[in-house]
């Protein structure tokens, strides 16, 4: 993960709980957490030319139960936007 530069994600829906983990949480442009935040905070850090798209295709992944890859920028205005490559895929309680 650290060189690669990578970073992991958990989205627990039922609590509304996104928590995101980086090599470098630190680094401009990140959307790593200290602690658990929502969904909807979360998507605040998407560049906002690419919130909605960003949106609706992972709702069509998650109603649609496969997996996404998507390109976007985060940030802020003030440290700057940098683009991201974001793959995941939703699990499945036996009840759905």
């Amino acid at each position: 993960v650290e060189a690669a530069r990578l970073g992991t994600f958990d989205w627990d829906l039922a609590a509304d709980r996104v928590t995101v983990r980086t090599a470098d949480p630190a680094s401009p442009g990140t959307l790593a957490t200290s602690r658990p935040i929502s969904y909807e905070q979360w998507l605040a850090r998407v560049h906002p030319d690419d919130r909605d798209r960003v949106r609706a295709e992972v709702q069509a992944a998650r109603d649609a139960r496969h997996s996404f890859a998507l390109q976007f920028r985060v940030g802020t205005p003030e440290a700057g936007w940098r683009w991201v490559e974001n793959r995941g895929q939703f699990e499945y309680a036996p009840d759905g």
